[in-house]
């Protein structure tokens, strides 16, 4: 993903790391440059305002490959086949309504049927927001070494590099079943993420989550990352050595990113929209702390 990627880089942020680093900083100062938070749930977008004259237009990093049955962008606008996806917020689906979503940037493809709401390609990356509904994958296309698929919901957040799944997210848990590759699903807490086999079905059912829990979580999680960092670049007397410092800050924010996604699903299923919005801003003060890289 564009904005997560060469974690190791990030993290370590050393002279050389990378040619376009610009002009290294020769203060000490340990502060981290943290963005204002921010309304949207996109980095550049804002989901709540479908461009006028019903046309999404946008940077089309991800487009809608195929739609059929009542398929509507935030504020009720119809989505048809062609229609950029970077300004089309939460998309709801009605039963028997599909979406098939197309990164345009890594030819990435994703079917979507419903009743489902679904933000498609979060942030301009390969990550997929799912407070209900259900989901396929295709293989081969977009596969690369190193990159993977978030598709987060309330219960859990599932990941994949080259899999065909079918992921059900409802108010009772969550399904994944595999019928090529691998895919892991990450249940939140201390526990590790499950591997999913080839071949091979997880579930996940039991009570709705606890939403304030979960965004607690994703900033306690989004604030160790952080300090992580600074560890990296600004260390104490006697600390760990270099590489063991990065490593912590490469697990710390891998942890937040997961967090701060299945947060992000879980919001959406908030009773009232006071609610939504105070715990919506919450996350994405979250998710610009654990993205924060501290000044050279």
């Amino acid at each position: 993903m564009k904005r997560a990627t060469s974690l190791a880089c990030t993290a370590l942020a050393l002279s050389g790391c990378g040619k376009h680093a610009g002009t290294p900083n020769t203060s000490a100062s340990a502060t981290v440059t943290v963005p204002a938070p921010v309304a949207s749930a996109s980095a550049d977008v804002a989901p709540g305002a479908p461009a006028s004259g019903g046309t999404l237009m946008n940077k089309a990093l991800c487009r809608a490959l195929a739609v059929k049955g009542t398929v509507t962008a935030a504020g009720g606008t119809p989505l048809v086949t062609g229609d950029g996806l970077g300004h089309a917020g939460y998309v709801e689906l009605a039963e028997g309504g599909s979406l098939t979503v197309k990164n345009t940037e890594t030819s990435r493809e994703l079917s979507f049927s419903g009743p489902a709401r679904v933000l498609p390609c979060e942030r301009g990356e390969e990550r997929f927001v799912l407070p209900f509904g259900a989901v396929e994958t295709t293989t081969w296309a977009g596969a690369r070494p190193g990159a993977d698929v978030l598709i987060a919901t309330p219960f859990g957040a599932v990941r994949y590099g080259d899999a065909k799944l079918e992921v059900h997210a409802d108010s009772k848990g969550l399904t994944v079943a595999s019928a090529a590759g691998d895919a892991w699903v990450w249940l939140g807490g201390a526990a590790a993420e499950q591997k999913i086999p080839d071949g091979k079905r997880f579930e996940s059912r039991g009570r709705a989550p606890d939403v304030k829990a979960l965004v607690t979580d994703c900033e306690t999680r989004a604030g160790e990352a952080e300090s992580r960092a600074r560890a990296v670049l600004v260390p104490g007397k006697s600390t760990a050595p270099l590489g063991t410092r990065a490593a912590e800050h490469v697990r710390a924010r891998k942890a937040a990113r997961l967090s701060c996604a299945v947060a992000a699903a879980a919001v959406q299923t908030a009773k009232t929209d006071a609610e939504k919005d105070e715990l919506g801003r919450r996350v994405s003060y979250a998710e610009a702390r654990w993205r924060s890289v501290p000044p050279r």
